[in-house]
């Protein structure tokens, strides 16, 4: 359950980076063919800091959900172990 959750959040930050790369490469080719024009430049590198922001915030909630994932996992497991050391007889010590 828990690789089938992480390789959900996996694709969709593969999807959301390459979506951010590709505006980023058309806001570069814009602000090239229209670099004469101030306005266009301007906007154009607004545009690039908050696809670089982004970019920063999609790795950063991935990692945030890997740990997330990683954490329940093994809270799972030391709960599945402590219920198994529970049911186990008693051992007798002299």
């Amino acid at each position: 359950m828990y690789d089938k959750n992480l390789k959900k959040y996996r694709r969709l930050t593969w999807v959301c980076l390459i979506a951010f790369a590709i505006i980023g490469v058309a806001t570069i080719e814009i602000m090239v063919v229209w670099g004469s024009n101030l306005r266009v430049l301007i906007i154009g590198g607004i545009v690039l800091l908050g696809v670089g922001q982004l970019e920063v915030l999609m790795k950063l909630w991935y990692w945030i959900m890997n740990n997330k994932l990683n954490v329940l996992k093994e809270i799972k497991q030391l709960q599945l172990q402590i219920a198994e050391l529970t049911n186990q007889p008693p051992t007798s010590e002299d």
